[in-house]
């Protein structure tokens, strides 16, 4: 690790707030052990699975720092998050099914934004795991709040994005699934 803002990246990473939304909705659940295993499968695990091989390989930072070598990474993640929302309408989980919709909406938004600029996935990330617990009206979205100014803050004093592409993050995160997810289901 270089510094805070290193830590903070991995405390705040797009992985640690899908945790956190996930066992946030918890008590919403009537049948916690599959959408445990569903959600922590496709939404947490998953999705970072490729990034963290490839790291240990050496082959990437686990930032993926690099705006070209991206779009791998997000298209794995935008499969997991689909088979995680079928698993869900399989399941018919409806929280679970938001989770995935709002997840695979952002990012697959994130993917074909990355063609034309390096947007934030942290800022994208945290946001979307506020915009998910609001949509599902859960009072732990207030908690979430701060994460996305400190994520904010942090990716941008750490010059790992303009501000341009922490905005761009944020508002993916945040307005796609509040106005696009209730209307997928």
């Amino acid at each position: 690790m270089q510094d805070k803002h290193d830590i903070i990246a991995l405390l705040l990473s797009p992985t640690s707030m899908a945790l956190i939304a996930i066992l946030a909705v918890v008590p919403m659940v009537k049948d916690i052990f599959t959408f445990l295993l569903i959600g922590m499968t496709f939404l947490v695990i998953l999705p970072v699975t490729p990034v963290v091989i490839m790291s240990i390989a050496g082959k990437v930072d686990l930032m993926v720092t690099e705006r070209e070598r991206r779009t791998p990474f997000l298209m794995f993640s935008s499969t997991s998050y689909f088979l995680g929302l079928l698993m869900f309408l399989a399941a018919r989980c409806h929280v679970g099914m938001t989770i995935a919709a709002s997840y695979l909406v952002v990012s697959t938004s994130v993917l074909i934004l990355n063609r034309f600029t390096k947007v934030s996935i942290h800022s994208a990330g945290a946001s979307s795991s506020w915009a998910v617990l609001t949509l599902l009206r859960s009072n732990i979205s207030l908690l979430v709040l701060p994460s996305l100014l400190l994520i904010a803050w942090s990716r941008y004093r750490a010059k790992a994005h303009t501000f341009h592409q922490i905005l761009i993050g944020l508002f993916v995160g945040a307005i796609e699934p509040l106005f696009l997810v209730p209307i997928l289901l």
